[in-house]
């Protein structure tokens, strides 16, 4: 896990102390958590599993050429006060065979992949896609005349303490970046020495704009790594078993 501490003090370490402590510190979380937690969770996001959705939690419609009531959209529970990103799948319980039907809600090779194979283990299965079409609402296509119940599985932006160990390195190396980007974007007019906060500092603004190739590097990689994710396997292997 990821603590605020473990944060700040590399983000201290890379930039220097006399930088860092020229900077508010609330200054330093905003980025964090505006720039830096849902920049990673776009590729290595929270995932929320087993979220059941209800006829309650329906928003019906009116279909625009026949006048009959439609289900399109439904209310996203988030008990939890999350951010969500995307759903990655969506399951009905119980088919009228006995069968789990799997709905593909779309995102990483790893579900697309085994959204093809639970398809064929039960071809009666009607689909559907789900996606977000609000922070907390869902739109499936197509839309149904009968509601059926089904679950969701949806991701959501991580918080610190959420970010696994074997994730640390990439997500603190991805802080000091944004970190490194704003500083250097708020202060880029300014001469190298200059006093911030009533100090006298070397501010080296010309190497801070180096994080821009740093962080562009650093996002390729989570490009091509980021379906491997564990929580994400496990998330869609939950209904494989």
């Amino acid at each position: 896990m990821v603590n605020e501490t473990m944060v700040l003090r590399r983000i201290n370490r890379d930039i220097g102390d006399d930088i860092f402590q020229s900077v508010q510190l609330s200054w330093i979380k905003h980025i964090i958590d505006d720039e830096t937690l849902y920049t990673f969770s776009e590729y290595y996001p929270k995932a929320v599993d087993n979220i059941y959705i209800d006829k309650s939690m329906a928003i019906p419609e009116s279909d625009p050429r026949s006048g009959r009531t439609v289900y399109w959209h439904y209310k996203l529970p988030n008990p939890d006060q999350r951010v969500f990103i995307g759903i990655e799948t969506t399951f009905h319980p119980m088919s009228d065979q006995g069968s789990p039907y799997f709905y593909q809600g779309a995102q990483s090779p790893i579900v697309s992949a085994m959204a093809q194979k639970l398809s064929s283990a039960f071809p009666g299965g009607m689909t559907f896609t789900a996606r977000l079409d609000g922070p907390e609402v869902i739109a499936k296509d197509p839309s149904t005349s009968q509601h059926m119940d089904f679950i969701v599985n949806a991701t959501a932006v991580r918080r610190l303490v959420e970010i696994p160990k074997y994730y640390r390195t990439p997500f603190l190396e991805l802080a000091v970046c944004d970190v490194k980007l704003a500083i250097y974007n708020k202060h880029r007019v300014l001469r190298d020495e200059q006093t911030l906060g009533g100090t006298s500092v070397d501010l080296k603004i010309s190497e801070f704009g180096d994080a821009a190739q740093e962080r562009k590097d650093l996002l390729e990689k989570f490009e091509s790594d980021y379906y491997k994710d564990p929580e994400r396997i496990r998330s869609v292997l939950r209904y494989a078993e």
